[in-house]
């Protein structure tokens, strides 16, 4: 008989750890495309605003000091199971299990608290990952039998024997095992922290190519067959007026809802820059807002974009010194989620805008009236999400430059090949 191998509930704890590793996974598949603007359309569990991953992985609450969480998990679910593979023995499996099930059961309480409370949307890979770590839980009380609160505390106790392990000053026999394993856990956490440049830099590029063509496809069939929809002509004024490029009455007039702390949105401006160049003369472009926060937008049944609102109003109120193009154009490279006091100091110190004049106008609050017009003509037009992009009265379902290109050549009478 052997009795240094792990028994079924082990092998059953191992397995969950692969399980949650490629859960982790995808989750920070998704959190890297949100973040970096990378993601293609709305992932599969964007079910609803209340199920919703996009949502959640967008949330502040996703990293933890500037990592995602997702990758502390992948590390954690790895690092368990190849622990438990090969720290089999008296005693060490079930502590070092019951002190792991025991803190990712902690954090799947506190993660389950701000989706519930903070975020209010839940997320199905989140939801997965608390079943898994349930179940750790579960194996691990069982594998206890009884001395489960012993285990913990006999857990603690190697975790805290480590540092002197990888010394080599241990007293335990297995004292180079657990050296070794812990050399792997920290190969393992850098690698892991290499994660946003492998996702950025080569597996969703890769992926993006053909998920973009396939995309902007179907987009682009979408849009040929839309309706034409009736949207508010575009003005002009300081307080109630549009702001606009391009020549008026030019054969392609593309309409855009946007919010500055959209990620898609920053992508998208900073590419439909270069097609409106591309295309000078034959395009008027009309920005419009539609903040996904809930201070201006009454949509909104949670908190998503905290500084949205204030944003689109600095924008304009930039716009009463004319210098609302400027001021968009900085908006979306700066980083909105911090004090906006300090970014309204920022953007108006870059811009060299009249101090007073500015705070006089955000805090007069009179450019919220147009951002409200807009909300109420994008809710009407059914904006689900942003950017919401028309072209010559048709919604895009998918604001991709490519497909603006081909649609855009296909108005015009051009080849896709020539312009």
């Amino acid at each position: 008989m052997m009795t240094n191998s792990p028994g079924w509930k082990v092998k059953l704890a191992v397995l969950l750890c692969l399980l949650g590793a490629i859960l982790a996974g995808i989750s920070l598949y998704q959190h890297t495309g949100i973040k970096y603007g990378l993601q293609v359309e709305k992932s599969f569990c964007n079910i609803s605003e209340k199920i919703n991953c996009d949502a959640v992985n967008a949330s502040p609450f996703a990293e933890v000091f500037g990592v995602p969480v997702a990758s502390l998990g992948i590390w954690f679910y790895l690092a368990l199971g190849t622990a438990l593979l090969f720290l089999y023995g008296p005693g060490k499996t079930s502590a070092l299990l019951a002190l792991s099930a025991a803190v990712a059961s902690l954090f799947s309480i506190y993660l389950f608290v701000v989706s519930a409370f903070v975020i209010g949307s839940w997320c199905v890979l989140c939801i997965g990952l608390y079943v898994i770590n349930l179940a750790l839980l579960v194996t691990a009380l069982s594998l206890s039998a009884g001395r489960f609160i012993a285990d913990v505390r006999s857990g603690a106790a190697m975790v805290a024997a480590l540092p002197l392990a990888i010394l080599g000053r241990g007293s335990s026999a297995s004292a180079p095992r657990i050296a070794a394993l812990v050399g792997l856990a920290l190969l393992l956490f850098a690698s892991i922290s290499l994660s946003d440049f492998m996702l950025v830099r080569v597996i969703y590029p890769r992926a993006e190519k053909q998920e973009v063509k396939q995309a902007g496809d179907k987009a682009y069939i979408a849009w040929q067959s839309a309706p034409s929809q009736q949207l508010p002509s575009a003005s002009s004024g300081a307080l109630t007026g549009d702001y606009a490029k391009g020549t008026p009455g030019a054969p392609i007039e593309v309409v855009e809802f946007s919010d500055f702390e959209c990620p898609y949105c920053r992508k998208f401006y900073a590419q439909f820059e270069e097609l409106q160049k591309e295309f000078a003369g034959k395009v008027h472009f009309v920005f419009r807002n539609f903040p996904l926060d809930k201070s201006c937008n009454p949509v909104m049944e949670r908190e998503l974009h905290k500084n949205a609102c204030n944003a689109a109003a600095l924008a304009r109120c930039a716009g009463e010194q004319n210098r609302f193009w400027d001021a968009v154009d900085l908006l979306f490279k700066l980083d909105l989620e911090g004090s906006f006091e300090r970014l309204l100091e920022d953007l108006g110190t870059a811009l060299d805008l009249d101090p007073s004049a500015l705070k006089e106008c955000m805090s007069s609050g009179r450019q919220l009236q147009k951002i409200r017009e807009d909300i109420a003509a994008g809710t009407a037009l059914g904006i689900e999400g942003t950017p919401a992009v028309w072209i010559n009265s048709k919604h895009l379902p998918m604001a991709n430059v490519d497909t603006m290109r081909q649609i855009f050549n296909d108005l015009l009478g051009l080849s896709s090949a020539a312009k």
